[in-house]
């Protein structure tokens, strides 16, 4: 059942755009739309604008931007059909633009939302291992000394128990530690 809800509201975000692009075309290029509907089936609300009927329809899985001319021939010289080759392109492909334009707007409020991953680590958390190897590559010698005693066996017991519980933390501090 939520994946029906999540595609029904899937297709409107889609949907409502893509006309939406289509109408505004079409009034731009001054081409008359007699009807400007989202959703399918019976009309649920309707409103006469000017020369355009804007309505709701009752199942919203689909839309329409009913153009003068677009289907058939007619004498209107504010018809689709007798509009320049250009402008007709214009106003058919703006609907895929306002696709193109409703998708990298969602990218982005999704990218502010829950940011986005990259391959920079920002910190290295105080108890880890890679603490060590971070000092190590400053230059310290204290934890290199440290580790080469305990694996030659040349460390005490509290000092290796030491060791392995603070993982070097203490002892690979920039300072050269104790």
């Amino acid at each position: 059942m939520k994946t029906a809800i999540l595609t029904i509201v899937l297709f409107c975000i889609m949907i409502f755009p893509h006309e939406l692009g289509h109408f505004l075309a079409a009034k731009k290029m001054g081409v008359q739309v007699n009807e400007f509907a989202f959703g399918m089936g019976p009309t649920i609300w309707k409103k006469q604008r000017g020369e355009t009927l804007h309505s709701i329809r009752l199942f919203p899985i689909g839309g329409f931007c009913a153009m003068e001319g677009e289907d058939e021939d007619s004498d209107n010289p504010r018809a689709f059909g007798r509009k320049k080759p250009w402008q007709r392109i214009v106003i058919l492909a703006a609907g895929s633009f306002m696709n193109l334009v409703c998708a990298l707007v969602i990218s982005w409020v999704l990218v502010g939302m829950m940011g986005f991953t990259t391959t920079t680590i920002g910190e290295v958390a105080a108890d880890s291992p890679a603490i060590c190897r971070q000092v190590l590559r400053q230059g310290t010698r204290s934890c290199v000394s440290m580790r080469q005693r305990s694996r030659r066996g040349m460390m005490s017991a509290r000092q290796s128990r030491q060791l392995r519980a603070s993982r070097c933390r203490l002892r690979c501090s920039p300072m050269g530690g104790a």
